[in-house]
């Protein structure tokens, strides 16, 4: 399987899989990636966390970008599934304020979160600059190069010589 991470003269584009209940949301998010100049390309979503397991596993994006409260798991439960599958990928969740208001264990929760392997949160309404800070966080670049040479060394290829 190849990496969806590409490179494209001098762009990289980091692939980014969505996962939330609200169809609305994909389509923001989205259109928030597309215009960013920073390269991102979604190559998956899907409203039902469940089902988007198999897909994240199967794709290996670079980013995966979930609701933190959907109807048949959280965000954080998915991270733990892809996690123990061994996929190595970014997690960035969301969520609005007044789901944080109403859960008394919002806090336990965020530390599983960053404990876990989470790299970001965002808290709603999302918008375009929080996208762009994505690659401009420091170890970042380093990250994604970390990840290429592992999913290289999973496929037997040599590391590119830049």
């Amino acid at each position: 399987m190849q990496p969806c991470t590409l490179r494209t003269g001098a762009i990289f584009i980091y692939s980014v899989y969505l996962v939330s209940y609200e169809r609305v949301e994909v389509k923001e998010i989205s259109r928030m990636l597309s215009r960013s100049k920073k390269g991102f390309k979604v190559i998956g979503h899907n409203t039902d966390a469940e089902k988007a397991i198999d897909e994240i596993i199967s794709f290996m994006p670079d980013f995966v970008i979930t609701d933190m409260y959907m109807r048949k798991m959280s965000g954080i439960a998915l991270m733990q599934w892809i996690k123990e599958a061994g996929i190595e990928c970014k997690f960035i969740i969301y969520s609005d304020r007044n789901s944080i208001e109403s859960d008394a264990n919002w806090h336990e929760k965020m530390r599983d979160f960053f404990h876990g392997g989470g790299f970001d949160y965002w808290r709603k309404p999302l918008n375009e600059s929080m996208i762009e800070e994505i690659s401009d966080r420091t170890g970042y670049d380093s990250y994604i190069e970390y990840l290429r040479a592992q999913r290289r060394a999973s496929q037997g290829m040599e590391a590119d010589e830049d």
